[in-house]
């Protein structure tokens, strides 16, 4: 017996008038799915001299389009009653008091810290009440901000740290070194049975999952989350479990400088984890923030909406977030394209799956059967993940001469790439010369002894991986970066260049994408550049930064 799958059919969304918070004088007006005469009504409702597809107008001038789209039955979407009613709590909001009397570790770490790190610890605490998404950028040093603001509440409860398993030794050492702990007060868990002892636990996301973890049925005062993108995804297990425990905690700490690596949608389960009260539902907050819609594939929330309320929002209730321009005077960083020519032999497959792919974005035009697109949606994205690997083996005699060039400069680099087998192949160019490599096989303590040498000058080449090595080290000893290959998620290569560009980098940073003629590359670059901009202009409302680079050479094979 063959059963046929019923499809809902989607109805047709009505004209919406879309009002949201720019700051807390201004909204801005957007009509959606509107004709001529109907925009016409909205610009003479608003007073408009001239029909825009968007205004910025005040608060009060934009109070007629409720009725207006109530007369006319359009779907009115305001702005949220619960961000209303926060705007008049903040006009009257009382700051807390710091008290430092009786502390005297918060007292040697805040000896240490700079001025803008000061200012973020303050405000966590006299604003967020130790609640808080510590955002700043890349390499302003957010571990001496999350060691002070342990040791400011370290006398209310037990505080549980939970990182990457790379970084376990990495918060060890910055509670003992930085705040003077002992180390009989530190627990580094190391297997999920481990017993918790002393006053601050250090696990890692693999370890909270595991269901015999005996730390995640321990209650603590503060949960702290180093590198908190890691709960972009709110319905992976560890993005659940650390919700669930972070309910039991008084005091809530997120840390990334990346805290949306790809799109909006990625910062609903920190937000939520925080304070629930402005997002309660993921879906509500798609449908605002996130353009969310239903299409053929399911309910697709990829997208982008409200960039400044939700930029306003993250500010006023959620975040603490400096820039690197605006903190630090550090040397300047340049991005340059270079472009390697690959031969006409290893470009075959490549060619031929760029044809595939032609021919399944074909179909799905024609096509309206709901299950064929699904299928092929699949099929394409298989294909994809196939002309990634493609490329990366197309490419690698000529990124091998090109790397080859530049080690004669004899000079620190660092060489990032995601697949092993270019990291493997770049060991071999690196001959006689002495190197590191950190990948996902190296284990904690290999990763930092291999740091200081990097950074002491005992070698020179620093062979990591895009995934790997991308976070938690510090690496300023080189100021040139090179990308063998590119990654999807703008976020990530942000992150990994910004290994160099951070505290202690003396010289100006240059980082080098090494693209492949005709390859999946050229359609990856341009997709970083676009997705940049959007995150750029949501999380910080920044156009000055780019991920594209001056081209400097076309190196033909």
């Amino acid at each position: 017996m063959i059963c046929k799958m019923s499809w809902r059919k989607r109805r047709k969304l009505p004209p919406t008038v879309q009002v949201h918070l720019v700051d807390e004088q201004t909204v801005e007006v957007f009509g959606r799915r509107m004709s001529s005469d109907q925009k016409d009504l909205i610009q003479v409702a608003l007073g408009q001299p001239k029909r825009r597809q968007r205004y910025q107008v005040s608060n009060e001038t934009a109070l007629p389009l409720q009725k207006l789209a109530l007369d006319n039955k359009w779907e009115y979407e305001g702005v949220p009653v619960i961000l209303l009613q926060l705007m008049d709590q903040l006009r009257t909001r009382k700051v807390d008091n710091v008290v430092t009397d009786n502390k005297p570790e918060f007292k040697k770490v805040w000896e240490s810290l700079h001025n803008h790190q000061r200012v973020g610890v303050l405000e966590s605490i006299q604003h967020y009440k130790g609640k808080v998404l510590i955002g700043d950028e890349m390499g302003l040093g957010k571990t001496h901000e999350g060691v002070a603001l342990i040791t400011y509440y370290m006398h209310e409860g037990k505080t549980l740290i939970v990182c990457p398993s790379y970084l376990r030794y990495h918060w060890e050492s910055a509670l003992m070194d930085i705040a003077g702990i002992l180390p009989t007060d530190v627990c580094v868990i190391k297997k999920a049975t481990d017993a918790p002892y002393g006053r601050f636990v250090i696990a890692s996301y693999d370890i909270v999952v595991r269901d015999d973890c005996v730390v995640k049925r321990k209650s603590f005062n503060m949960l702290l989350c180093d590198e908190s993108h890691y709960l972009k995804n709110r319905k992976a297990k560890r993005t659940m479990q650390l919700l669930a425990m972070s309910k039991r905690s008084t005091r809530i700490v997120l840390m990334s400088g990346t805290p949306a690596l790809n799109k909006p949608i990625e910062l609903f389960s920190q937000m939520h984890m925080i304070r629930p009260v402005f997002v309660k539902y993921s879906t509500h907050f798609a449908k605002r923030y996130c353009d969310g819609k239903m299409t053929d594939y399911g309910y697709d929330e990829r997208g982008h909406s409200c960039d400044e309320e939700l930029h306003w929002l993250l500010k006023k209730v959620y975040m603490v977030r400096r820039l690197k321009r605006d903190v630090l005077n550090l040397p300047k960083k340049t991005r340059q394209k270079v472009v390697l020519g690959i031969e006409d032999q290893y470009l075959e497959d490549i060619r031929s799956s760029f044809k595939q792919w032609r021919a399944i974005n074909q179909s799905l035009v024609h096509t309206t059967d709901v299950a064929i697109k699904q299928r092929k949606n699949h099929q394409r994205k298989a294909l994809v993940s196939e002309l990634f690997r493609q490329t990366a083996k197309a490419k690698l005699n000529a990124m091998k001469l090109w790397f080859k060039d530049f080690l004669d400069k004899d000079e620190p680099v660092l060489f990032f790439a995601y697949h092993m087998d270019t990291l493997d192949q770049m060991e071999s160019v690196c001959g006689t010369r002495p190197y590191i490599r950190i990948d996902g096989s190296t284990s904690a303590e290999k990763r930092h002894h291999y740091v200081e040498k990097f950074q002491q000058g005992e070698v020179k080449i620093a062979l990591l991986s895009i995934m790997a090595a991308g976070t938690g080290i510090t690496l300023t000893k080189a100021s040139s970066v090179v990308f063998g290959e590119l990654f999807w998620v703008p976020g990530i290569m942000i992150q990994a260049e910004d290994r160099a560009h951070r505290l202690t980098q003396q010289n100006p940073v240059t980082i080098y994408h090494l693209l492949g003629k005709d390859t999946l590359d050229d359609h990856v670059y341009r997709k970083l550049i676009d997705k940049l901009k959007t995150l750029d202009a949501l999380v910080d409302q920044r156009g000055d930064r780019t991920l594209e680079g001056t081209e400097i050479e076309d190196l033909i094979t």
